[in-house]
């Protein structure tokens, strides 16, 4: 995938993501809302329930607190306690004496002078309470509609005002008889409140447990987003936020993700890094007689050079594991070769912390470097590491063990001819910065000659590093400069690339003298 096409894919799964959560929340939040909607309601209809139960339980104790007097007739005393329990009660408004089935006197008109005979009550509780819902009653001069519960010789008057205030939400509701009790036909209806709108969306329904009494309450959308106008706006602002963080958090994740060093990290762990070879020169004869073992980095999303992957692989104390990484994917390919000039140098990097540190003295227990006419080179970077007395004895142990030592970009760095002496120093490496400078006649240039004098007052080999045309090469041979290695000879290439050059130029004629660019 392009850096184009992982632009779009990011920024689409940045603002996915974010509308994803913001309607997540929202959703979320509205979902709570609604379900506190609707414990509200119930908790409506359970209080409802309760103020019913309160009144009847107080009109019931007061009937069978008179009835457990045995009245027979209508006398004065029955009249007086009847007006005494009436003005304790909190709820009763009349209380009457029954006999047969007739209304004999009442606490507020007396004795009446022809008993009026008692309708069917609307439905009867499991108790044996009779209960007329609405009934015209005349308790004074004046005649009011009330709710009637008869038990034993006494009934009790409730005012239905109560019912008007059941409900204290501006809802819809209805009060009826329970399923099972017996009622008259169509009378299962005992009070409502507003008339219900169309599309409800809350239900609930409530019965008391101990008289046959339910009550539903319904509630539609419109009614909904009232009451919990202010929340929604906030949980509004609250998704908003969330998913414009939810975006932030993933366009930072995805920032790492492709950032330079989380690419370098995954491609340690996960084969990223791969093994590029330049080939290293004879200049006199233009003959390959070794290479340079180059790493190179690529992923999903391209690739990372050098320059940016050593920093990462530093600062984050990798290069052991990354120098171990590459030296057993340059013995796979060193593998799958049948033969090679020999002898065959092969040139590795290694870091100067490794080399302070010793852990490089662990490939001298390794036989795979042991290869019959393979010459590893452990080529270092100038750096003040490497002056310290403990780098140098690292280096003169590895060359007593068959290794040889080259100085890499020599003369950029910290190094001085008692150093290199001290470490056993059997190649400097000029840096291309002074190959470079040479067709411009710069005074860095000028520094090659006493390069080749210090490495032949060493014992050492010089090789020139990035000749990229034949007068280059023509100056380096002029001034005693014996191999080299740049585009002139060859790019860094695969390990079968690098035979393929060293078998064509095998194949070529004996008498053929000099390089051949590539």
């Amino acid at each position: 995938m392009n850096s184009s096409a992982n632009a779009i894919f990011d920024r689409v799964s940045v603002i996915l993501v974010g509308v994803l959560v913001g309607l997540a929340t929202y959703y979320l939040s509205y979902s709570l809302l609604k379900g506190d909607l609707q414990a509200l309601l119930q908790r409506e209809a359970i209080a409802s329930l309760n103020q019913i139960e309160v009144i009847a339980g107080d009109v019931l104790s007061t009937l069978d607190t008179l009835n457990a007097r045995n009245t027979q007739d209508c006398d004065a005393d029955t009249l007086l306690e009847m007006r005494q329990a009436m003005f304790v009660s909190a709820n009763i408004k009349g209380v009457s004496f029954v006999k047969d089935g007739y209304l004999i006197c009442s606490a507020a008109l007396g004795a009446l002078e022809q008993p009026v005979k008692i309708e069917e009550p609307d439905f009867i509780t499991e108790s044996g309470a009779s209960v007329w819902m609405n009934v015209p009653i005349r308790l004074t001069d004046k005649e009011l509609s009330a709710m009637v519960i008869q038990s034993g010789s006494f009934s009790g008057v409730i005012h239905r005002d109560f019912l008007e205030n059941l409900v204290t939400l501006d809802t819809a509701w209805h009060l009826d008889v329970a399923d099972g009790v017996t009622s008259r036909p169509g009378d299962s209806l005992v009070a409502s409140g507003p008339p219900g709108k169309p599309g409800a969306a809350f239900k609930v329904r409530d019965c008391i447990g101990t008289l046959p009494f339910c009550i539903t309450i319904t509630a539609t959308n419109l009614f909904f987003h009232q009451q919990y106008y202010q929340a929604l706006v906030g949980w509004v602002a609250v998704s908003f936020l969330l998913a414009l963080f939810s975006a932030l958090a993933v366009s930072s994740f995805i920032r790492h993700y492709r950032s330079t060093e989380a690419r370098v990290m995954r491609g340690l762990a996960a084969g990223g890094f791969h093994c590029l070879y330049q080939p290293i020169v004879d200049l006199g004869s233009g003959r390959i007689i070794g290479c340079e073992a180059l790493a190179r980095f690529r992923d999903a999303n391209g690739e990372i050079g050098p320059d940016l992957f050593i920093p990462v692989i530093n600062s984050r104390k990798k290069t052991w594991t990354f120098t171990r990484l590459i030296i057993n994917q340059m013995l796979n390919d060193l593998d799958s070769i049948v033969a090679l000039p020999k002898p065959f140098k092969i040139n590795l990097n290694f870091f100067a912390q490794d080399i302070e540190s010793t852990q490089i003295l662990e490939l001298l227990s390794s036989s795979e470097l042991k290869r019959e006419g393979i010459q590893y080179v452990v080529e270092v970077t100038e750096n003040e590491q490497l002056s310290t007395l403990e780098s140098s004895e690292v280096l003169v142990t590895m060359a007593d063990n068959g290794f040889q030592i080259a100085v890499d970009d020599f003369g950029t760095g910290y190094s001085n001819l008692s150093q290199i002496r001290d470490f056993k120093c059997h190649t400097l490496k000029i840096d291309r910065s002074f190959i470079s400078a040479m067709e411009g006649g710069s005074v860095r240039s000028t520094l090659i000659p006493h390069i080749v004098d210090i490495a032949a007052k060493i014992g050492a080999e010089v090789v020139a590093e990035g000749i990229e045309n034949r007068s280059q090469l023509k100056a380096l041979v002029d001034v005693g400069v014996h191999y080299g290695q740049g585009y002139l000879f060859g790019k860094p290439t695969s390990f079968e690339n690098l035979v393929a050059l060293i078998e064509a130029q095998n194949d070529s004629s004996s008498d053929h003298r000099g390089p051949s660019p590539v």
